[in-house]
This record gives structure tokens, C-alpha cells and sequence, in this order.
């Protein structure tokens, strides 16, 4: 072979080497790239997530048995109390005097003359008066001393014109106070109980006696759990403008010091699939009713139709289709084409 020939043959390998790798490079720039996930079958627990808050089913109030002058506070807002335990107590001083005043009139009023039946009259109407007037003044000096009505949580009272403004009134040593305020409020473990606003779109769903577990602001690590105790059939409207219905679920507490206004989320089991053949939420595509995947065989996808059943945020049921192993594209989606290559990444 002479020179001549040897460069042109070399000439002409290059340009098939060059003219195949340049359709190499661009057939693989050309073909998508997917993210895989494979079908599964585990046990499927499909959840409705609702936010609430802590709330008391019953609760009982400690106000101030006269105007004054709150002398101490012995607890601590948010400390668990026993029947009887003391809370706070009032300025005696004030109740004293008041008391032995009235003793002092009901003592005049004894002294006062009689002999006939006017004087005697006017003698028994003072006696009875300034006799009640002590009555009360003893009470009053007698339920110096606030104590606990029941077992539980204590709150303390606070009184504000708005949400964020700062209170008028909060329960405090030195605090002066009016007959009839109320100064405590005690919650009894038994009667808290988180209440969540669940979306009208989920509520079909719910029923009582389902499980549920309760994740706290105040406890982010420490999930509760719970039964739906009650589903109330008045409709609420949240405040994005949504239509929900109020969920009471029964917390079991543990350790956790709840208190009511606590705000968190709700997440209620309303079914339990075992067995479920599932896949990630997003490789299922919506085509009008139709549902379907794109399965990975050996870098080719397959648009497979599916039937789906109850979805969680992250799986979705596959009741038809698919097989365990299957491999499904999570991402991508819009570019796959039947038969068409794909790379895995």
C-alpha cells in the first residue's frame, strides 16, 4: 500500500470515529436522565394530618373570694397541684379588720336598749344584721387561704385588652384583685384533649376510636399518642377561609406537661393496609381517571397503566400493573417516551 493510500484510510477511519462518537455523545445527551425507586410491598398506613391546640374538656376556677390584695402566689403557672394544696393567700390584714369591726357592731347591736316592743324590734333587726355582717366577714377571713380544688395543672389567669398587647392583669403577688376573679384555672390530666381542625376534603375518613399521634410545638421530639374520642358535626372555618370539622382526640400524657392552647399536629390512622404493593407519590401520573407509571427495563421506559389506591404524603397504593421489583421514574416524567432510552442517575 503506497503512502498516498495509508493517509487517506487513516483519513477516513477518523472521520467514522469522529462521526460515531459525535452520534454516541448526542443520542446520550438526547436520551433524560430519571431518578428510580422500586415497588415495595409493607404495611400502608394512611394518615390525615389536621393542626389544633390543647384544649380542656373540664376544668375548675379558683377566684377571689373578696377585693383586695393577693399576699402570695406558692405556685408555679404550668405546676401539677393536689386537691387541697394551697395556691395563694390575701393580704389578711384588711379581713381582720373588717372582721372585728363587724364583731364590734354586732357587739353594739347587743347593747342596744330594750323594754318595749319597739326597742325590742329595732334591737333584733340590728342584732341580725351586724350578726350576718361578722358571718361574712369570718367566711372572707377563712378563705384566705386559695386552695385547689382538684388534682392537676395549674394556670394562672391573664387578662389583656388583645392577643399581643401586653395584660392588664396576670396573677402575682401584690396583684389587687375583685371578689369573684378568677385568679386560677386547674385542669385535671384526664379532661385535656387535643382538638384538630380536620379539612372537610378528609373528614369522611374519620371515625372515633382510630388512633392518632399528637406532635406538640412544645415537644417537637416527644409525639403523644391518642384515640379520636369525638367528631363534632358543626362545621369551622380556619383561618385560610377552608371549611374543617372539629376532631377531639383523648392523649395519653406521660411525662409531657400539657397545657391548654398548646398548638401542634395531628396525624389520625384512618386505615391500615398490609401487604400494599406501593411506590413513591410522585411516579404516578394522572391522566384524566387513568392512572400510570413509567416502569425501568434495562434503561428503557414503559408506560404502564395502574390502578391506584390511598395515598400517604410519600406512597401510593398499586393495586394493578406493577410487580414487587418493579423499577418506577420519580422524576422526569414529562420526558419519557414509550421505548424510549433513559439514564439512571
Amino acid at each position: 500500500m503506497t503512502k498516498r493510500r495509508v493517509v487517506t484510510a487513516a483519513i477516513v477511519l477518523a472521520l467514522v470515529v469522529a462521526l460515531g462518537v459525535g452520534w454516541w455523545l448526542s443520542n446520550r445527551a438526547a436520551r433524560p436522565t430519571v431518578a428510580t425507586a422500586p415497588a415495595t410491598t409493607q404495611t400502608l398506613d394512611v394518615l390525615v394530618t389536621a393542626q389544633g391546640a390543647m384544649a380542656a374538656g373540664g376544668a375548675s376556677t379558683v377566684t377571689a373570694p373578696t377585693s383586695g390584695v393577693l399576699q402570695r402566689v406558692d405556685v408555679t403557672d404550668g405546676q401539677q397541684v393536689e386537691q387541697g394544696q394551697v395556691l395563694a393567700a390575701m393580704d389578711v390584714q384588711p379581713l381582720d379588720q373588717a372582721l372585728a369591726q363587724a364583731q364590734a357592731q354586732y357587739a353594739a347591736a347587743r347593747a342596744m336598749p330594750t323594754g318595749s316592743d319597739r326597742l325590742n324590734r329595732a334591737r333584733d333587726a340590728a342584732t341580725h344584721a351586724a350578726q350576718l355582717a361578722v358571718d361574712i366577714a369570718r367566711a372572707n377571713r377563712d378563705r384566705a387561704e386559695l386552695a385547689s380544688p382538684a388534682a392537676g395543672t395549674v394556670q394562672f389567669a391573664t387578662l389583656s385588652l388583645a392577643p399581643g398587647l401586653p395584660p392588664l392583669f396576670t396573677t402575682a403577688a401584690g396583684a389587687s384583685v375583685s371578689a369573684g376573679m378568677t385568679l386560677f384555672t386547674v385542669v385535671g390530666p384526664e379532661s385535656l384533649r387535643f382538638e384538630a381542625a380536620v379539612d372537610e376534603a378528609d373528614v369522611a375518613g374519620v371515625e372515633v376510636g382510630q388512633s392518632a399521634t399528637v406532635t406538640l410545638d412544645a415537644f417537637p421530639g416527644r409525639p403523644l399518642t391518642g384515640t379520636v374520642g369525638a367528631l363534632r358535626p358543626a362545621a369551622v372555618t380556619t383561618a385560610t377561609g377552608g371549611v374543617a370539622f372539629t376532631t377531639v382526640i383523648s392523649l395519653e400524657p406521660g411525662d409531657a406537661r400539657l397545657l391548654t392552647g398548646m398548638t401542634g399536629d395531628a396525624d389520625i390512622a384512618i386505615e391500615t393496609i398490609p401487604d400494599a404493593l406501593v411506590v413513591p407519590v410522585q411516579a404516578v401520573v394522572a391522566d384524566g381517571a387513568s392512572r400510570h407509571v413509567w416502569r425501568i427495563d434495562d434503561g428503557i421506559a414503559h408506560r404502564v397503566a395502574v390502578e391506584a389506591g390511598p395515598s400517604t404524603d410519600t406512597l401510593t397504593q398499586v393495586t394493578s400493573g406493577l410487580a414487587d421489583g418493579d423499577v418506577v421514574a420519580t422524576t422526569n416524567l414529562t420526558a419519557l417516551s414509550e421505548g424510549g432510552a433513559v439514564g439512571v442517575g
